[in-house]
C-alpha cells in the first residue's frame, strides 16, 4: 500500500519535523536512508518536495500541499480500516509485545482479571519489533501494544497510554566469558559479537536500522550476529558466541546460565487508540496492575 511505502513514511515524518535526525529516529532508519527515500520519492513524483541545505529543511509550496493531502488520506484510511476490522470481530483484541519482552504471564493475568466483565473476549498476543508494532498500531492491525517509551515518544500525543514500569536492561553472556586480567569489563563486553534476534514481519530495512540503532546505543564495537528468534539469541549467548541485551523480566532467559551486567533502564508503556471499545482500556489498566509487582 502506497501509504506504508518507506518513501511515504519518510516524507510524512520529515514534513512534520523538518529535521533529518528526528525523522531517522522516528522511522527507524539512518539519515542516509531517509535522504535516499526522499530523493527517490521526488524523482518518482517529478516534484521537488523540500528545499534543503546544510542549515535547514523547508517544504516547497507543492510539498506542503502534497503533505496536507497525504496526511489527511492516511488518517481517514486508518480510521476506516479500524472501523471495518472491529465490525468483523468486536470481541477480539490484538495485543502486541515489543521483541525484548516475553512476559506473557502478565497478559494472561490481566485477561483473567477482566474475564468476568467480558466473558466472550479473546486476546491474541504477538511479539514484534518496535517499528512493526508502531506501524501495526497506526494502521489498525494492532489494538494495544507494549513498547519502550523511547520508541513511541513522537506519537504519544495521538494515543492513550500509561506507564507500566521501569525495567533494567543487561548485557547477557556466557559464564565462561571473562575479561583478561586488567581489562575493563564493559570494554571487554562491548567488543564481543552483538547478538540480535530476527523478528517476524520485520522488513530487511527495519532489521538493519534496528541493528544499527541498538549497536550504537549499547556501545558495541565488535561484530554482529543475527539469530532466528529471541530464544535462540539467549542460547547463542549462553554458548559463548557473543552478548545479547535483554531484560530482567524475560521468561525466555529465566533459566539460562548467563552472566548479567546492567547497562540501562527502560520505561515500559502500554498504548492504545480505540476509545469505543471499553475492553481495551480495561485490559490496559489490568496490565498496569499486573506489572505493579515489578515496578521500580
Amino acid at each position: 500500500m502506497f501509504l506504508d511505502d518507506p518513501k511515504t513514511r519518510c516524507f510524512l515524518s520529515l514534513a512534520k519535523t523538518l529535521n533529518f535526525t528526528k525523522t531517522a529516529e522516528q522511522v527507524f532508519m539512518t539519515q542516509q536512508n531517509v535522504s535516499h527515500n526522499i530523493a527517490a520519492l521526488e524523482k518518482e513524483l517529478q516534484i521537488q518536495l523540500f528545499i534543503r541545505n546544510t542549515r535547514s529543511v523547508k517544504l516547497t509550496d507543492e510539498g506542503r500541499e502534497f503533505y496536507e493531502y497525504i496526511s489527511g488520506v492516511s488518517e481517514e484510511l486508518n480510521a476506516m480500516l479500524i472501523k471495518l476490522r472491529k465490525q468483523q470481530d468486536p470481541n477480539k483484541i490484538k495485543f502486541g509485545y515489543q521483541n525484548y519482552i516475553a512476559h506473557y504471564g502478565k497478559l494472561k493475568t490481566a485477561h483473567m482479571n477482566i474475564r468476568d466483565k467480558y466473558p466472550n473476549l479473546t486476546v491474541e498476543g504477538s511479539r514484534y519489533s518496535p517499528a512493526v508494532l508502531r506501524r501495526m498500531l497506526e494502521d489498525g492491525d494492532m489494538d494495544i501494544i507494549v513498547i519502550y517509551k523511547r520508541f513511541a515518544e513522537n506519537i504519544l500525543d495521538k494515543y492513550n497510554w500509561i506507564s507500566l514500569c521501569t525495567i533494567g536492561q543487561y548485557y547477557m553472556f556466557s559464564q565462561d566469558m571473562v575479561p583478561p586480567k586488567g581489562e575493563d569489563e564493559l570494554e571487554f563486553i562491548r567488543r564481543q559479537p552483538f547478538i540480535i534476534d530476527f523478528v517476524e514481519h520485520e522488513q530487511p530495512a527495519d532489521m538493519n536500522n534496528r541493528l544499527k540503532m541498538e549497536y550504537d546505543r549499547y556501545g558495541f564495537t565488535g561484530k554482529t550476529m543475527v539469530s532466528p528468534d529471541r530464544d535462540s539469541a539467549y542460547s547463542y549467548a549462553e554458548m559463548g558466541y557473543g552478548v545479547v541485551v535483554g531484560t530482567d523480566i524475560s521468561v525466555m532467559c529465566a533459566n539460562r546460565s548467563l552472566r548479567k551486567v546492567k547497562c540501562n533502564d527502560e520505561e515500559l508503556i502500554i498504548i492504545w487508540k480505540n476509545d469505543k471499545n471499553p475492553a481495551i482500556k480495561d485490559l490496559a489498566m489490568a496490565m498496569q496492575k499486573a506489572f505493579a509487582s515489578i515496578r521500580q
